[in-house]
């Protein structure tokens, strides 16, 4: 949801290749888990290894993922959830592979009772994530 220049760029080719997206980091390197919002880093994160993620973390990043999860908690999900559901909805994607670094990630990505937007499509099909 961060970087979406395969959006812009490549969607309509790979649409009439029949070439898919695997997406790799859909939670940029844990931005939209929502650990580093309020000028939190954990130890041991990424972020204290790395302070910009490699770019990822810029001045206009803290604020977009405040806004998202605002979405997010509108629609009964967190972070992870419309981080992950929004990849699996993309007509192109394949598959979404993520790695959290605790069990929580997943355990958020899974949802108690809003897992479904995960898993899937708008057409109602169940999509391996």
């Amino acid at each position: 949801m961060l970087c979406r220049v395969f959006d812009l760029d490549f969607a309509e080719l790979s649409h009439h290749e029949d070439v898919g997206l695997l997406a790799f980091s859909p939670l940029a390197a844990g931005i939209l888990t929502g650990k580093y919002q309020g000028g939190v880093t954990p130890d041991g994160s990424r972020k204290s290894i790395n302070g910009d993620l490699s770019g990822r973390w810029t001045e206009r990043v803290e604020a977009v993922v405040d806004r998202y999860a605002g979405v997010a908690e509108k629609h009964g999900l967190n972070l992870v959830q419309m981080a992950l559901a929004f990849c699996a909805q993309r007509p192109f994607m394949t598959s979404v592979i993520f790695r959290g670094d605790d069990d929580g990630v997943a355990v958020r990505g899974a949802g108690r009772g809003g897992g479904d937007a995960v898993g899937r499509r708008a057409g109602g099909y169940p999509r391996g994530v």
